[in-house]
């Protein structure tokens, strides 16, 4: 019997128990005739070896098997560039085995959950859904019956926690006033800050207006009065905590000034090219930032205070 006849046998069967063995018989038939696990089946259907081999296994309730040739079907679907697909083939196997289990017929291997959800984000980010990638990973995260993270879940969990706040940042950049609206190199120092930050396995800093204040109010005064100090003689803003209290941050903070650079980028050298500056700039108690400049004087604000748990 041809493929297409027991395909066809198979959907019209209404014993369930034949309409099983029609399509393993379908699946046995597909294994011994196609060498190639991707190629497209005979009669010019679009159908492909693997996305047939899939659905002949799901249905004759072969859940390893069906799980198998959905991945083998993703990763044809991702050579092809057909990244929609691949995602919609890595749900599917999710989906096989969280029905399966939940019906009681398959007790998956430890681990094998967790490998087909990376697929999945992977899937997902390569379709450029990086929030959706990442919001499996937050959902493994807090699901007490998942057990403890494997490391990569850790690790990508903790990168979700960093995306919020960069996704934070751009959103508190687009909403500010125009009066303490950030100009785009001071916003892009605060961006040279987190990458770097990110680059040594330090939490990217929050975006925080007030900070943004005190910064912008030190660098204009060490322009004006033509000092450059930490300590300052104007009333009230001695201090950097004075500063940052003035402009309504409350929490503990520290400071950086360079003067000099001309760009963000030779602020952030300069920076990180000094110890005591570099180790200001990464030490994990920050959660928050503000930066502001005045011609070639820089100040950076830094916070104990954020929105985010870390």
């Amino acid at each position: 019997m041809e493929h297409e006849s027991l395909r066809a046998a198979a959907l019209e069967a209404l014993d369930p128990a034949r309409r099983r063995q029609l399509h393993r018989q379908a699946a046995r038939l597909l294994e011994s005739r196609h060498p190639v696990a991707t190629e497209p089946l005979a009669g010019g259907q679009p159908r492909d070896r693997a996305d047939e081999l899939r659905w002949h296994h799901a249905q004759a309730g072969d859940v390893a098997e069906a799980i198998s040739w959905t991945r083998v079907a993703a990763d044809a679907a991702v050579k092809r560039r057909e990244l929609v697909r691949a995602r919609e083939l890595a749900r599917e196997a999710l989906d096989l085995l969280d029905s399966a289990v939940a019906a009681g017929t398959f007790a998956p291997p430890p681990g094998f959950r967790a490998h087909l959800l990376l697929r999945h984000a992977d899937a997902l980010a390569a379709t450029g859904d990086r929030t959706a990638a990442l919001a499996l990973l937050a959902a493994r995260a807090g699901d007490p019956a998942a057990g403890d993270l494997a490391p990569w879940e850790a690790a990508l969990a903790e990168r979700l926690a960093w995306e919020r706040v960069l996704a934070h940042n751009a959103a508190v950049a687009r909403a500010a006033p125009a009066a303490l609206r950030p100009t785009p190199e001071e916003l892009e120092q605060v961006r040279l800050t987190n990458e770097h930050r990110m680059a040594l396995g330090r939490a990217p800093l929050e975006l925080d207006l007030r900070l943004v204040a005190a910064a912008r109010g030190h660098a204009a005064d060490m322009a004006r009065l033509a000092f450059f100090d930490h300590a300052s003689p104007v009333p009230g803003c001695e201090s950097p905590g004075d500063r940052l209290a003035r402009a309504g941050y409350e929490g503990p903070g520290g400071e950086n000034i360079a003067r000099g650079p001309e760009t963000p980028r030779a602020a952030h050298e300069q920076w990180t090219a000094s110890l005591a500056h570099h180790r200001n700039l990464l030490d994990p108690a920050w959660r928050a930032v503000g930066v502001g400049r005045a011609g070639r004087l820089w100040t950076q604000c830094f916070g104990a205070d954020g929105a985010y748990e870390r």
